[in-house]
C-alpha cells in the first residue's frame, strides 16, 4: 500500500511518505512511532485514522491527515515510482510519485524552495530538458511522470522568487 502524509511539514512528507506493507502479524510500522500500528481486518480509512491518532497521541503531529491508496495484490518496486528533485530546495532527493502529481507538489514534497531557489526550472524526462518558470501557473501545474529529474535553479540577482 501506498500512505502519504499531508498537513505536515514537507520535509516530514518526505519521510513518510512512501510504500508500505503488512507484516505477517497484521501489523504496519511508521517513521517515528515506537510502536507498530495493527491493520489486520481493518479497511484503508479506518488505518488511515490509526496512524493519524497515533501521530497525535505521540505529539509528533498535531493535524496529520493520511491517505492510503491499495496495489490491489501487485508488487510495487521501487523503480519509476519516484521523481528525483535538487538543487534549491530544502529536501533534495527522491519524492515518491503518484499518479496526477504535479510540479508544483513535487517541489512541496522536497520541503518547498530554500531562499536561494528562484523561478527558474529544469525538468528532465526520457533525456529532454524542459525548462519552466514557476511564475507561470501552468508550469506549477506541470504534470509529472515516475522518474522525472527537477531541478530548481538559484535565483539570479534581478530576479524575485516568483
Amino acid at each position: 500500500m501506498k500512505i502519504t502524509l499531508r498537513g505536515v511539514p514537507g520535509q516530514d512528507q518526505v519521510l513518510i511518505n512512501g510504500d508500505y506493507s503488512i507484516n505477517d502479524g497484521g501489523n504496519i510500522r511508521m517513521p517515528r512511532l515506537d510502536a507498530a500500528i495493527m491493520a489486520k481486518g481493518l479497511t484503508r480509512n479506518a488505518v488511515a485514522r490509526k496512524i493519524e491518532q497515533a501521530y497525535r497521541k505521540s505529539e509528533i503531529y498535531t493535524q496529520p491527515t493520511i491517505e492510503i491508496e491499495i496495489f490491489n495484490g501487485t508488487n510495487k518496486n521501487d523503480e519509476g515510482t519516484f521523481v528525483n528533485i535538487g538543487g534549491q530546495v530544502r529536501t533534495a532527493g527522491k519524492v515518491p510519485f503518484r499518479k496526477g502529481m504535479s510540479l508544483m507538489e513535487a517541489i512541496q514534497g522536497a520541503g518547498d524552495r530554500n531562499e536561494f531557489g528562484g523561478p527558474r526550472i529544469e525538468l528532465r524526462r526520457d533525456g529532454k530538458l524542459h525548462e519552466l518558470d514557476y511564475r507561470q501557473e501552468e508550469a506549477k501545474n506541470f504534470p509529472l511522470e515516475p522518474n522525472d529529474t527537477i531541478r530548481v535553479l538559484e535565483r539570479r540577482i534581478t530576479e524575485d522568487a516568483g
